[in-house]
């Protein structure tokens, strides 16, 4: 038998590997949206808080959606910081109330 033989003889395997990264690229790109989104309505709170409350409102409302669990983090903190703002502006039925969201937000041992 030659080598030609056993070559042609061999089993042959083909291997497909499936690229993951696309969907890692996605998921990074959507939580990095979602950070830069809240880190921007942040830096208005002095200038602007009630515009820094509708941005970070739009990051918080993902509360109520199937959200990710990658966000929790963000809209963990922005319901904290409309709170604050809230607070600062001497709104405080609306700090209450986004203190009632995030209390329901905090998972229950």
């Amino acid at each position: 038998m030659s080598d030609e033989d056993a070559y042609l003889s061999e089993e042959s395997y083909e291997f497909e590997f499936e690229d993951d990264e696309d969907e890692v690229q996605e998921e990074n790109l959507e939580e990095d949206q979602l950070e830069n989104k809240y880190y921007n309505a942040k830096s208005l709170k002095d200038d602007s808080p009630l515009k820094a409350i509708e941005e970070l409102q739009s990051i918080a409302i993902l509360k109520d959606s199937n959200y990710d669990e990658d966000n929790i983090e963000w809209i963990f903190k922005s319901l904290k910081q409309i709170i604050k703002i809230n607070y600062n502006i001497n709104n405080y039925s609306n700090a209450l109330e986004n203190l009632e969201k995030l209390i329901e937000f905090i998972p229950k041992s």
